[in-house]
């Protein structure tokens, strides 16, 4: 059975700093399988400006609903670190420092060399420039000895302004290659021409008046969209789709999905004034967007999530005039199934 390497044996096989990452062989993927995820995003939201000075003000609600789904691929292999969650990045770091201080107790001392031709950098930075190393290079084993030669030669340098290895953290990888790696995440990649579909629609008005020298002049701000998802949409859904599960937990992990803006139209009418009509990408709420990427991030495999959200930024259309306060009821739905 083939085996698949590491960023850990690269480093080992190219002499370099083997304490950034564990080596482990695990077992090449047995069948290539799928799952389909599935998210949704219902929000209904309260929005006011003002009243300020002149007496300006606006006020409206907003009333949104986003759904996309996407199947993705894996190859079916279980592996040790999940790279999409930096407490695990962590642990492997750990590892492969302990891994790098037992094989370097079995070997003599290297001769003396003559002095790096590279700048020394603490330990702080060459791990960084590791874990940035390690998300670029992802499986090009290519790469991958790249990187590892670049990191033994700064580890010399280091090594030549007298900074030492970092000690691992206790029980890291105490019983070295022997022990029996924790394989249990399962990572799913996103292709090309997957099942995707997405859905969005957006009923949002704001009521308000600006002040002006006859006085205050009310005015509308609406904006709608009601969109299902073309051939374009349909592929940049696709490639959402990298998703990390944890078998024993039943846990999977992302990169923050959020929902996807919509082609919608704007109309504003003013007293006294021709309607303005203009077509305009429709963008769910900033604070919204940033939640519903945090609950993602680390979520059991179905779920929903209800909540209340303070409102800080205003993406209402209204005038800039005045104080502004807002708040949304939100319900996030998900699914991840194995098919």
């Amino acid at each position: 059975m083939k085996t698949t390497m590491t960023l850990g044996k690269a480093l080992a096989a190219a002499g370099a700093m083997g304490w950034l990452w564990t080596a482990v062989a695990v077992p090449a993927w047995a069948a290539e399988e799928l799952a389909r995820l599935t998210v949704e995003l219902r929000v209904d939201g309260a929005e006011r400006r003002g009243p300020a000075d002149g007496g300006d003000y606006a006020e409206g609600e907003f009333h949104d609903f986003y759904r996309f789904t996407f199947t993705t691929r894996s190859e079916g292999d279980l592996n040790e670190v999940n790279m999409k969650d930096p407490e695990s990045l962590a642990q492997a770091v750990d590892r492969g420092t302990a891994l790098q201080q037992r094989i370097q107790a079995t070997q003599p001392p290297p001769a003396a060399a003559p002095a790096p031709a590279v700048a020394a950098v603490s330990p702080e930075e060459l791990e960084a420039r590791a874990l940035a190393g390690q998300e670029a290079c992802q499986e090009d084993m290519a790469c991958l000895m790249k990187l590892a030669q670049e990191l033994s030669a700064q580890t010399m340098a280091m090594q030549g302004q007298g900074y030492a290895a970092p000690t691992p953290a206790a029980g890291a990888w105490e019983d070295g290659e022997d022990a029996e790696p924790d394989l249990r995440y399962l990572e799913y990649y996103p292709y090309y021409g997957c099942e995707s579909d997405a859905r969005i629609t957006i009923d949002r008005k704001v009521t308000g008046a600006y002040s002006d020298i006859q006085g205050l002049v009310p005015y509308s701000v609406t904006r709608t969209a009601d969109h299902r998802a073309d051939a374009d949409m349909r592929q940049f859904v696709c490639f959402l789709g990298g998703v990390v599960v944890d078998v024993k937990t039943d846990t999977f992990y992302t990169d923050g999905l959020s929902a996807l803006d919509a082609p919608g139209t704007e109309v504003r009418q003013y007293r006294g004034r021709p309607t303005e009509t203009r077509e305009m990408p429709m963008t769910l709420q900033g604070d919204i967007a940033e939640w519903m990427q945090a609950e993602l991030r680390k979520a059991p495999l179905s779920g929903r999530r209800d909540t209340t959200i303070t409102l800080t930024r205003d993406q209402s259309g209204a005038f800039p005039v005045g104080d502004y306060s807002g708040s949304a009821e939100v319900e996030l739905t998900w699914r991840f199934e194995r098919l």
